[in-house]
């Protein structure tokens, strides 16, 4: 294949999110928040562990154990992000493994805390607390209780939503690189099977399809 026929088709396998900004753009710019993020917290967890004093060996594991787990978290970003500037597939599907991760952590944990937010006894637990300030009488208290609870539910439902379409727009760019890789073998995984070559000369196995090989010209 030349070197045209390449660049022609890396131009028609191109995905984009938003109208016209590219996958990978999408997700060199998320990659590098995390980084950011996942740094920060690092070292925000570094410089608790050396300034507190008088804590739990509990609180001393568990600083130690967060610590780790943002340095971890901002490895693989720091891997997605480098990815996705070269262009490297399986370092980009190292990070997408992290959303994914990210995904289930924040569906899971979230449905779980709602729900013992629910529960008869943290809602007789937040009432009595209202009513202990003594600003408002009981069902004031519950109508507020109420709508906080609404409102956790929705930003809890939002969170999952915009998560789960950062986390395509990263697939996506892994789907893209896939195509790519495929090219570079002389298949064209993009048109209707039977996956051929496009631009290329002579017989030989030029691609696959359906569990089975074909033949230039068959």
């Amino acid at each position: 294949m030349s070197k045209g026929d390449k660049d022609e088709y890396y131009l028609e396998v191109k995905k984009t999110f938003c109208g016209c900004i590219s996958v990978r753009a999408g997700t060199l710019i998320l990659s590098f928040v995390n980084l950011v993020t996942a740094a920060v917290c690092t070292i925000l967890s570094v410089q608790q562990l050396f300034v507190m004093s008088g804590q739990s060996g509990t609180m001393w594991i568990a600083i130690i154990l967060r610590i780790f787990l943002w340095a971890f978290v901002g490895i693989v970003c720091f891997y997605g992000f480098i990815g996705a500037w070269s262009r490297k597939r399986v370092w980009v599907q190292w990070y997408l493994e992290l959303l994914w991760w990210h995904l289930w952590a924040l569906a899971i944990v979230g449905l779980i805390f709602l729900i013992i937010l629910a529960t008869s006894s943290q809602k007789l637990w937040a009432v009595a607390a209202c009513r202990a300030s003594g600003m408002t009488g009981e069902e004031t208290c519950s109508a507020i209780y109420k709508y906080m609870l609404l409102i956790l539910d929705f930003t809890w439902a939002l969170s999952v939503l915009i998560q789960i379409w950062l986390l395509l727009i990263v697939a996506h760019f892994v789907d893209e690189l896939y195509d790519e890789e495929m090219l570079a073998k002389g298949i064209d995984i993009e048109g209707p099977p039977p996956f051929k070559l496009r631009g290329s000369q002579g017989k030989g196995v030029v691609g696959l399809g359906n569990g089975k090989r074909y033949k230039d010209g068959f």
